[in-house]
């Protein structure tokens, strides 16, 4: 009866520390939930929630694509959690812009899609208009200048530098984005 009154009891705290945004708190309190029942469905699904959330606050502003996977992923689990419907659209937003300003017009327009499923609005709309009118553009430009078609070896460089940055004589970063023939992203 005590560990039956104890688990409950952690369970209010972690829903009061979710409610509060003390994710941290939470997760304590839900760890100490499973010490008692260790199976318990209840208490491993407001886990993962409040992980997932907790994961993506720590990406957001930051690394706009690791807090839309988590976003996406908490989304998918219950849209209703607190406010991740708001956060995800503001994520694709931002990271739309940020491709934007990149001039990764395709993939900026993908993400502003995405944030006008969620809910619409008029600058919105402009934006991710202008994304596809910018991508289609590119892929006019890019379609009308005959590129070469390099066989190459894995691992080898066949591209164009558009920007080179110095970092420092000890060091050197890459960065990029990779297509396939037809204009698809690769992985």
């Amino acid at each position: 009866e005590l560990d039956a009154n104890l688990y409950d009891a952690f369970l209010a705290l972690a829903r009061e520390a979710i409610e509060e945004d003390r994710m941290e708190e939470a997760q304590r309190y839900l760890s100490r939930a499973l010490d008692i029942r260790p199976d318990d469905s209840q208490a491993i699904h407001l886990q993962n929630l409040a992980s997932l959330y907790a994961d993506g606050l720590r990406y957001y502003g930051a690394d706009w694509a690791s807090a839309i996977e988590r976003f996406e992923a908490l989304y998918t689990i219950d849209p209703q959690f607190k406010d991740v419907t708001a956060r995800l659209r503001s994520a694709y937003i931002a990271y739309g812009q940020q491709l934007a300003d990149d001039k990764v017009w395709c993939e900026a327009a993908t993400q502003f899609e995405r944030a006008l499923e969620l809910a619409a609005d008029a600058s919105l709309e402009a934006l991710a208009a202008n994304a596809a009118s910018e991508c289609e553009a590119a892929r006019t430009e890019e379609a009308q200048t005959p590129g070469v078609v390099v066989d190459a070896p894995s691992g080898t460089y066949a591209g164009r530098e558009v920007q080179a940055e110095a970092v420092g004589s000890d060091k050197m970063f890459i960065r990029g984005h990779v297509y396939d023939a037809s204009g698809a992203p690769v992985v």
